[in-house]
């Protein structure tokens, strides 16, 4: 749901490419960084984490 501030980004990122869904190379850099992996992961999984 575009409309809806939550975690969805980071599932989706996750889940790979789907036709249709634009990801930017900046998205794909946040799978490659090994700082950055880990922080989609959580945010992935634990939508209380990623407002916290």
């Amino acid at each position: 749901e575009p409309l809806v501030f939550d975690h969805s980004y980071f599932k989706e990122l996750l889940s790979g490419d789907k036709e249709g869904l634009l990801q930017l190379p900046s998205d794909k850099a946040l799978l490659n960084d090994p700082v950055f992996r880990p922080l989609v992961e959580k945010y992935a999984a634990d939508e209380k984490a990623f407002f916290e």
